[in-house]
């Protein structure tokens, strides 16, 4: 079974082969936005590469032996990423600028209708450090912080209390919003935190906030963004 390195790997070495043939044609260049697996078949890894003068996405698996891709007929992340992450995919790389197409597409369309791919996205970015403001930093589009669409699937554990995570490198988060009522967290610990927050009976949301993320009680009402669809 081949390793994520080899993957990769194998992946450059195609992505080279692919626009030395291009370029051979006259043909623009593409860019290579995300590459994707699956854990239990590898050989059906993804690799996504993108055209920057039409925008049109190419969806290649070449681990399979056909090195012809497969054309979205909408290149909106529910069809080149989220539907994947439901079916069981992970991201292994991501362009930065692939990144900024999300946010800002989910920004402006406010919608994903892949609610579960895009849950597992929004945890690849809290733990790989992409945030609201590492995006506006780069790129001049509109963003929401999508981060307070994150959606927490633990369920309350009446027996469970604060100290069961004393071993954890953010139980000092847990300490915190226990007694006040907030917290401030890592991005890439956001996931657990109000995971084990929401295991305490806490109902909580996501913020971004002077470049910091905090966690605080759920609204009763949910943001428009998520009732869109």
């Amino acid at each position: 079974m081949m390793s994520r390195n080899e993957i990769i790997e194998a992946f450059n070495e195609f992505f080279n082969k692919i626009n030395d043939a291009r370029q051979a044609e006259g043909e623009e260049p593409l860019v290579k936005s995300h590459v994707l697996i699956c854990k239990d078949q590898p050989e059906q890894a993804i690799l996504v590469l993108m055209s920057e003068e039409n925008g049109d996405a190419y969806i290649y698996r070449p681990l399979t032996g056909n090195e012809q891709p497969s054309v979205p007929f909408y290149n909106e992340p529910d069809e080149i990423l989220f539907r994947y992450l439901e079916e069981g995919y992970e991201i292994v790389e991501m362009d930065l600028n692939t990144h900024a197409a999300i946010w800002n597409y989910v920004s402006v369309a406010n919608r994903a209708t892949c609610q579960e791919g895009f849950q597992k996205y929004l945890e690849y970015c809290m733990h790989n450090g992409i945030t609201l403001e590492k995006l506006r930093s780069e790129y001049d589009y509109t963003f929401y912080d999508l981060f307070s669409l994150y959606n927490v699937s633990a369920k309350e554990d009446l027996f469970l209390r604060v100290d069961a995570f004393r071993e954890e490198p953010w139980y000092g988060d847990l300490i915190m919003f226990s007694r006040i009522g907030v917290c401030k967290t890592k991005p890439e610990y956001a996931p657990e935190v109000c995971k084990a927050l929401n295991r305490l009976g806490y109902s909580v949301r996501l913020k971004t906030k002077d470049g910091e993320l905090h966690v605080l009680p759920a609204k009763d009402k949910k943001p428009k963004e998520m009732e869109a669809r």
